[in-house]
C-alpha cells in the first residue's frame, strides 16, 4: 500500500512540476515589461524555433492596449546606410534586443541610441546587410504578406491580462480582440 502511495505522490509531484510555467510575467509596468512578457511568452511556446532571429514591434493601441508584434525574421537582415552611426538616432534601426538561448529579439527604442552593442550583436547573428545602401528617405521594408507573425495585445493596467495572436495583417490593423481591463 506505501509503494502504491509513493508512486502516485511522485506522478502527482510530476504533473505539478510540468504544468507550471518556467517563467513568470510581470503584472505592472509599461511598453518594456510588455515586451519582456512577450518574449517570454513566445520563446516559451511551440511557436518559437531555437536559433531564430526575431523582430519585435509594438503599438500604443485604443483602450489602454499595448500591442507587441514578433515576427521570424532570420532570412531577412537589417539593412545599413551611411547615415547609420553609433550614438545617432535612426526612425527603423534597432536600438534594443534581449537574447534568449541561442535566439535573438531585437527592437527599435526611438529613447535609445545606436550602440555598438547593438551592431556587435546583429553581428554576431551575421544579421546585418551592408552590401545595400541605401537612402533613408526612401527606405522601404519587405515582408511576405503570407508570413504570420504573433501579436500580444496586453492590458496596460495589468500586464497579466492578455491575448495572444497568429496573423499575417499588420499590427493595429483588422478586428482587435477585446483585452479584459478591469
Amino acid at each position: 500500500m506505501k509503494i502504491k502511495s509513493i508512486k502516485s505522490l511522485i506522478i502527482i509531484i510530476g504533473c505539478i512540476s510540468c504544468a507550471t510555467p518556467k517563467f513568470t510575467l510581470n503584472k505592472t509596468g509599461g511598453l518594456n515589461e510588455a515586451i519582456n512578457n512577450a518574449i517570454n511568452d513566445f520563446y516559451h511556446s511551440k511557436e518559437a524555433s531555437k536559433g531564430k532571429i526575431y523582430d519585435v514591434s509594438y503599438k500604443y493601441l485604443e483602450n489602454n492596449v499595448i500591442g507587441i508584434s514578433i515576427l521570424d525574421c532570420t532570412e531577412e537582415k537589417v539593412s545599413i546606410s551611411k547615415e547609420i552611426k553609433i550614438g545617432s538616432t535612426s526612425n527603423y534601426f534597432p536600438t534594443r534586443y534581449i537574447e534568449m538561448g541561442n535566439s535573438l529579439f531585437y527592437w527599435h527604442d526611438p529613447t535609445m541610441l545606436i550602440t555598438e552593442n547593438i551592431i556587435n550583436k546583429l553581428l554576431e547573428y551575421n544579421h546585418i546587410d551592408s552590401t545595400y545602401y541605401y537612402n533613408v528617405e526612401n527606405y522601404t521594408f519587405y515582408s511576405d504578406d503570407k508570413t504570420k507573425a504573433t501579436h500580444y495585445y496586453f492590458c496596460s493596467k495589468n500586464l497579466a491580462n492578455y491575448i495572444k495572436r497568429k496573423s499575417n495583417i499588420a499590427l493595429g490593423y483588422g478586428i482587435l480582440p477585446k483585452v479584459k481591463c478591469n
